[in-house]
């Protein structure tokens, strides 16, 4: 089955696959690897949930274990690598997600290790610069009574941008590096070549030679 973008995501240079990547048994890598081979292609992500999805999951998050009650509720948005570049988000303290570092998340954790947060959340928190914020530790509630409570530090802020409905009264990020979880791509395309860059991740040869066997490619 063909893969199309379905829409804009917040910004005109990226598209959203419409189709999740483990559904059509595409290996994210290998269909990062085919696209920007094409100089009209500047970076591929993927997340879990496609930006202005309906849906969305999020977590209550503390600078103290018992701090749950006074704690701020945030987005979780789990992405894989180059998400920020993808974006073209600025990176205001620390670092970003990146290969040689321990980001992965452990089997079933609801945040990775490590996680990079919007200023708005190092605001609704309590640090006075995104840069006090770095290598903060923050605590999240386990998945129901009965888990303990789990744990992340703080990496990387980043300026806000915002990617989904607004409700329930959240407005910040945090952001958990997954790449297994990550199931929808996300393209930036030069803004210069914007119709060569649709025409090439439309193209069939490019989705033809990112579909993968376990013995031709490494998957996530």
């Amino acid at each position: 089955t063909a893969i199309h973008a379905s829409y804009s995501a917040p910004t005109d240079q990226v598209v959203v696959f419409g189709s999740s990547i483990s559904v059509a048994g595409i290996n994210l890598d290998a269909l990062r690897s085919e696209l920007l081979a094409s100089r009209s292609i500047e970076a591929v992500s993927a997340v879990r949930i496609p930006p202005w999805s309906p849906g969305f999951s999020s977590t209550r998050l503390s600078r103290s274990a018992e701090g749950f009650a006074t704690g701020k509720q945030t987005r979780v948005t789990v992405v894989a690598h180059d998400f920020f570049q993808t974006f073209g988000m600025t990176l205001l303290a620390g670092r970003l997600f990146a290969k040689g570092f321990n980001d992965e998340p452990p089997a079933n954790a609801r945040l990775s290790p490590n996680v990079v947060v919007d200023r708005l959340l190092t605001v609704e928190i309590g640090f006075a610069h995104p840069e006090n914020a770095i290598g903060a530790v923050v605590h999240f509630p386990g998945a129901d009574a009965t888990q303990p409570a789990g744990q992340a530090r703080i990496i990387g802020v980043v300026e806000a941008q915002q990617q989904s409905l607004i409700g329930m009264g959240v407005r910040s990020n945090v952001y958990s590096f997954d790449p297994a979880q990550s199931g929808f791509p996300v393209v930036r395309i030069s803004r210069n070549a914007i119709p060569e860059g649709l025409a090439a991740i439309d193209a069939p040869d490019s989705r033809r030679a990112a579909r993968c066997s376990d013995s031709d490619r490494p998957w996530p």
